[in-house]
């Protein structure tokens, strides 16, 4: 196994105490005894990671900007506000990655369950267009994108059985988001927590072209001084991100209510995506020279059946 495929895999398996007791089920260290073969299954675990189906859960990034820039579509934008603006990615925090011992990638709570959580880091920019300005402004920042995973065994095979939404934040973010509700043309609403499991087996199934909307309750805490912040949705592969919208304008139902609302048609392209929610404190926006920054992602795994092809 290369160097870049060892890191990859200590990326997806590692954890960190920390981490784990910010939101992940209880993974103390089991008792010893509690899995005699743990070094063959956390080998076997990690093969289950590289399968094409499994792999792209597992992203460091929801959404691939390119250079950085994406438009901000046909509607009228709030006054300040960038015509474009998009994040540039330029590398993966290496620190952070190396120093997670790989003992301790993964936690077994029994010989046939084990838990894991996929953690990096990665430093990038934040790159803004303003009509007034005629170079690119950039803001340099560095998130983490975090996702926790349930893998079971049965009759000798290891699978993936369950995960959260993935989120991508900086440290410290004031961001929060509360119930999430998609609902897709001709079936039931779904229902996800940030920290709740989703099964692999019942992830979203939607058409290529079919219409959804999505509701979100977001806030942002501890924002006394500036509780203005911005909502969009991408929907791969789009080009453009959508307004989440709070004011009872479209779909939105009630205007100010914390619930912010979009309608959307899902992409031809089939396969496993996410539905990205993108959320950005104000202040990022309000002074092109200031380095804050504070945005957050949430990424709802689904599938595509049909359509184009991968």
């Amino acid at each position: 196994m290369g160097l870049r495929s060892s890191r990859r895999l200590k990326a997806l398996l590692g954890l960190t105490a920390a981490a784990l007791s910010a939101g992940c089920p209880p993974t103390s260290t089991p008792p010893s005894g509690v899995n005699p073969n743990e070094a063959a299954d956390r080998q076997a675990i990690s093969s289950v990671l590289g399968e094409s189906e499994v792999a792209p859960l597992f992203p460091s990034r929801l959404i691939n900007d390119g250079v950085g820039i994406f438009s901000a579509g046909t509607e009228v934008l709030p006054s300040g506000f960038p015509r474009r603006w998009g994040r540039s990615y330029s590398f993966t925090v290496q620190g952070k990655e190396t120093s997670i011992p790989e003992s301790t990638s993964l936690q077994f709570t029994s010989a046939t369950e084990a838990t894991g959580l996929f953690k990096q880091d990665r430093a990038g920019k934040l790159v803004l267009d303003y009509t007034w300005q005629r170079n690119l402004l950039s803001k340099p920042f560095v998130e983490t994108a975090q996702r926790k995973a349930h893998f079971r065994k049965t009759a000798g095979t290891w699978r993936l059985t369950d995960v959260n939404l993935v989120k991508i934040q900086p440290e410290g973010s004031a961001f929060k988001a509360g119930t999430i509700v998609l609902t897709v043309d001709g079936q039931p609403p779904r229902r996800f927590l940030p920290d709740g499991w989703i099964a692999i087996d019942d992830l979203p199934r939607v058409k290529a072209d079919q219409w959804a909307s999505l509701e979100v309750e977001l806030s942002f805490e501890g924002a006394t001084t500036d509780p203005a912040f911005y909502a969009f949705l991408s929907v791969p592969p789009m080009r453009d991100r959508l307004r989440l919208r709070d004011d009872g304008l479209g779909e939105d139902r009630q205007a100010r209510d914390g619930v912010y609302t979009a309608h959307f048609r899902f992409g031809g392209e089939a396969g496993l995506r996410h539905l990205v929610i993108d959320a950005i404190a104000g202040k990022t926006f309000a002074d092109p020279a200031m380095t804050n920054y504070d945005g957050t992602q949430w990424g709802i795994p689904y599938r595509v059946e049909g359509g184009e092809g991968r």
